[in-house]
């Protein structure tokens, strides 16, 4: 299809204009007049919290993912964060599909009491964008598979409790949505994804891919999550989604500490472009939220605003004062939904990575003082709130 691209982009700059003046002048995103749409029978508030737990979950050995997911329930936690990786439930061919890694999953999940939230993203090699050799992280080649996908797995798993679906991962980065984001490709995906949902449990909750904390880089590789929104309005996605997803990174500083402008922030930027469409009663999920305790660089050890050059990560006691400030804060804001921590366990040892220590318990099963933090935060005795 062609398109008139000056036009595009004239509009494009006059709506980003428009959405940056709003946000300059909007209400502090701790604003309680905001009233949330309370029409789906989940547990919606921002008084509820859940693990995002990666990657690795799926692969866990059954003994691994009971005492994970016991943990998790212990800790208060009411949801669970996991990816559906088409990649790998589709690998066979269009219309096949290999279900057994998540139904294990899914089934151990709603054994414990928690809610799932899936993620379905990842392309298998058969489905991939043309010249695309970026592996699973290459976006589809035709939306209506990957419709056909998430309407296989709502059918599969709708009657298991599994209700909520979010819609890839950081699709605002070039890392997980590839050759480079493209807000109008990824709100066909959304619009059709959405669409197959609903078709099959109209009472089913779809929620946006969450954005990264990003620049907007001159190559084209990564997108702000606000610029990433306001076209996915742009490509015309509203009406395809029930809330928005963003995951407000600001490690090594807690929000209290946090530079304005920044990933925290984001959240109320992101509601003030939703209201300027008419939804503002739909929430922003914080669907990825936490802090490294090990990594490559140096680590900052206190919750003070000053520049951290070469910090990769906190040192524990300070990952607990980032998750408890943050929760706390989180729980004031009126139009947000669940927050989720990434992740629950360190998934390894090799300090070249942060990837490996976001935990809140270590590889060996014993917990960071994060743990307490939490548990403490998300009580309903907690104080503070």
């Amino acid at each position: 299809m062609t398109r008139n691209v000056l036009g595009v982009l004239a509009a494009l700059v006059a709506l980003v204009t428009a959405a940056l003046t709003l946000i300059s002048t909007s209400s502090s995103p701790e604003d309680a007049s905001v009233l949330p749409d309370q029409s789906f029978g989940f547990p919606l508030g921002s008084d509820t919290f859940g693990i995002a737990a990666g990657s690795s979950l799926p692969s866990l050995t059954e003994p691994e993912l009971d005492q994970q997911l016991s943990g998790m329930a212990e800790l208060g936690a009411t949801w669970v964060r996991f990816d559906l990786d088409w990649s790998q439930i589709g690998a066979a061919g269009p219309g096949q599909y290999d279900w057994g890694v998540p139904d294990r999953l899914v089934a151990a999940v709603t054994a414990k009491g928690l809610q799932p939230l899936a993620i379905l993203d990842y392309t298998p090699e058969w489905a991939r964008a043309e010249g695309c050799t970026n592996g699973p992280a290459c976006a589809p080649r035709e939306a209506a598979d990957f419709a056909t996908f998430a309407a296989a797995a709502t059918a599969r798993y709708s009657g298991m409790g599994l209700r909520t679906w979010e819609i890839w991962n950081e699709p605002n980065l070039s890392q997980f949505y590839a050759p480079r984001p493209d807000p109008a490709g990824y709100t066909a995906l959304l619009q059709a994804a959405y669409a197959s949902i609903k078709a099959v449990d109209p009472g089913a909750m779809v929620i946006t891919g969450g954005t990264a904390p990003a620049g907007t880089a001159q190559d084209g590789s990564t997108l702000t999550a606000k610029e990433f929104l306001a076209q996915v309005y742009l490509a015309g996605g509203q009406g395809s989604f029930d809330a928005v997803a963003h995951h407000p990174y600001t490690f090594p500083y807690s929000p209290a500490t946090a530079y304005s402008g920044g990933a925290w922030s984001d959240l109320s930027a992101l509601h003030t472009i939703m209201s300027s469409y008419g939804d503002g009663k739909k929430r922003i999920w914080a669907t990825e939220y936490g802090a490294p305790t090990g990594g490559p660089a140096d680590m900052a050890q206190k919750d003070v605003r000053r520049p951290y050059d070469g910090v990769s990560h906190v040192s524990e006691p300070l990952q607990a004062t980032i998750a408890g400030n943050a929760i706390r804060r989180y729980q004031r804001i009126a139009w947000a939904g669940p927050m989720f921590w990434y992740s629950y366990q360190d998934s390894g040892s090799d300090a070249s990575s942060i990837e490996n220590f976001f935990g809140l318990v270590r590889t060996d099963g014993t917990r960071k003082p994060a743990y307490d933090a939490v548990r403490d935060a998300i009580s309903p005795a907690s104080e503070d709130k």
